[in-house]
């Protein structure tokens, strides 16, 4: 018998910004595309294990691409590319997880986003 219906943040219960992100942060950073994964490559799996932060993931990158003022660098602009859009939500999803949850399921939310 199901008991609790759990949904993913990204690419289900809101669009999967990571392309739109990705073009904007090679913009921002000056660097290939193809430079991207290399450059996060050392630090991408702190973030999925929730052992560093998205700020601080994108301190690190900045630091490591030589911006020296972090503060008038690109990485506050960065920060505010993760900020969650209401316009991104899919509310076919949001709807049928509220429905579940009216018909006494128990609804959970799963993420790999980090807390700030």
């Amino acid at each position: 018998m199901i008991k609790a219906v759990f949904f993913d943040v990204g690419g289900v219960l809101m669009e999967d910004r990571g392309a739109d992100i990705r073009a904007r942060a090679v913009e921002l950073l000056g660097v290939a595309p193809a430079t991207l994964p290399k450059i996060f490559q050392p630090y991408r799996r702190w973030v999925l294990e929730g052992r560093l932060s998205e700020r601080h993931f994108w301190y690190k990158i900045a630091r490591r691409l030589g911006f020296s003022g972090i503060a008038d660098g690109p990485v506050p602009q960065l920060i505010k590319l993760y900020r969650p859009s209401p316009r991104a939500r899919r509310l076919p999803a949001l709807r049928v997880a509220a429905r579940l949850k009216r018909c006494g399921y128990r609804v959970g939310v799963i993420s790999d986003v980090t807390p700030e």
